[in-house]
């Protein structure tokens, strides 16, 4: 994430959303095959809800049921917590593995550790040499059972007696805490998304009410040409299937696709229920950009109750969140521009330095968002913000505001989040009066920047 905003127009969604696409549908989505769930031991005196919980926290997060963390043991000797080396930072949440250089991170699901693993793929001269010798062998390991993935997990033992590689951490877990994370491996990835078929995957796109025709075709048509150019490819993926490291896996990737469009109406309040509407009726695997004017919040919400990936929706509202996951934006929008102001000006003053600062914003959305953006980086970097004025959507800045304001700092900074009327009325302030520094948002007093004063530009900074 750049410091400095980057203003990208809304047409140009559709390019980053059909390259999300492409790589959202390589993610590996592993079906049932079979699994018989009602022979999993769920351990005594949990509800499947309740063990699957806590085995997810322990599993993503490296969390205890406890509530502590996880202790492990990495390269022989090096003591970490779980919350260092979780099991999806390697394995992914999905379970179903990843490659990193010559560090290869086998599925930890429970469709595939409880089966042997077979080799004999055709492999080239060049991944032969990167490749551990193991995965060269026509049997790679044999099936798991409950006893040797518990060793595996402690001991770094696998099932056919191999020591695993040591960057995989040895976790010190009590017996409880193994059966419960073991419970939540078999059944990690044991069933399809929702909005995915043996044959499909189903994807969405959101467009609110009030988008021009203009940028909605802007967002939908690509993503729609996309979709179409893809699925008369299907054939030519298919044939290729089989020649890959992780070729079971990827190959299941090369489904058809599908594209919905779901048109939001009426005001943001009324948006839930209707996304909640078309869900029920035909889930889908991830949203694929959208766009909608004011805030994202309601579709951001609903993606993190159902758990359904928003790729880069064309927003000037998103959501700013430090636990949020679902939902991926260009940039932290407004919040940003604020962000960006406070560290530049913490590169230029240190907190030694007296120089008043004070920050000026209304109460819109937007004001609350650049303000809240400025303010919260300010402290988070060690420096106090002097003063803060917030003002009514509506009200009037006089003269005597500006008088009152630098009287009250003089000589200070001035971060000045309104629009350019008001700036104006600053320009009239009397020469050594004003604020040493200023500066302002080009969002909010619009794209022509040559209607800024002339008296201020010398001094003023525009994010």
């Amino acid at each position: 994430m750049k410091e400095c905003t980057v203003h990208s127009g809304k047409p140009l969604v559709n390019v980053f959303c059909a390259v999300s696409l492409l790589l959202i549908t390589l993610v590996c989505i592993s079906p049932a095959h079979g699994a018989d769930k009602t022979s999993f031991s769920l351990p005594k005196g949990l509800s499947r809800g309740e063990a699957m919980r806590l085995g997810e926290a322990m599993y993503r997060d490296g969390r205890l049921p406890s509530g502590k963390y996880i202790q492990a043991v990495v390269e022989g000797d090096i003591p970490v917590e779980g919350s260092m080396f979780t099991c999806a930072n390697c394995h992914m949440r999905s379970g179903l593995g990843s490659v990193e250089g010559t560090i290869i991170s086998p599925a930890t699901n429970g469709e595939r550790l409880y089966r042997s693993r077979k080799g004999g793929q055709e492999f080239t001269d060049q991944q032969k040499e990167v490749l551990p010798a193991h995965f060269r062998k026509l049997d790679i390991r044999p099936a798991y059972t409950d006893k040797t993935l518990a060793r595996a997990i402690r001991s770094g033992v696998g099932p056919g007696g191999r020591k695993l590689d040591p960057i995989m951490p040895r976790y010190e877990l009590s017996g409880r805490d193994l059966q419960i994370l073991v419970y939540y491996l078999k059944n990690l990835s044991s069933e399809l998304s929702p909005g995915v078929t043996a044959t499909t995957i189903r994807f969405a796109t959101v467009v609110g009410e009030g988008v021009s025709p203009e940028e909605r075709d802007a967002v939908v048509l690509p993503l729609e040409t996309y979709v179409k150019d893809r699925n008369a490819r299907v054939p030519y993926y298919k044939a290729r299937a089989g020649y890959r490291l992780f070729a079971e896996e990827m190959d299941k990737s090369y489904r058809s696709l599908e594209l919905l469009k779901w048109e939001l109406k009426g005001p943001p309040g009324t948006w839930r229920s209707q996304l909640e509407n078309y869900y029920k009726k035909e889930p889908v695997f991830a949203l694929l950009g959208g766009i909608a004017e004011g805030s994202w919040l309601p579709v951001h919400e609903f993606c993190e109750q159902k758990r359904v990936p928003c790729i880069l929706p064309a927003t000037d509202q998103p959501v700013i969140s430090d636990t949020d996951w679902y939902t991926l934006y260009f940039s932290k929008g407004p919040f940003q521009e604020g962000e960006a102001a406070a560290r530049y000006l913490n590169s230029t003053h240190s907190a030694a330095d007296r120089t008043p600062v004070v920050q000026v914003f209304r109460r819109t959305e937007e004001g609350v968002s650049i303000s809240r953006g400025f303010r919260e980086t300010w402290e988070k970097l060690g420096m106090r913000l002097t003063g803060e004025v917030a003002l009514d959507p509506r009200e009037e800045v006089t003269d005597s505001f500006w008088t009152k304001l630098a009287g009250q700092y003089r000589n200070g900074i001035l971060v000045v989040w309104l629009g350019m009327e008001d700036l104006r009325r600053l320009a009239g302030q009397e020469e050594g009066n004003g604020p040493s520094m200023k500066i302002v948002s080009s969002t909010i007093i619009g794209p022509d920047l040559s209607m800024l004063p002339e008296s201020l530009r010398p001094h003023t900074y525009i994010t």
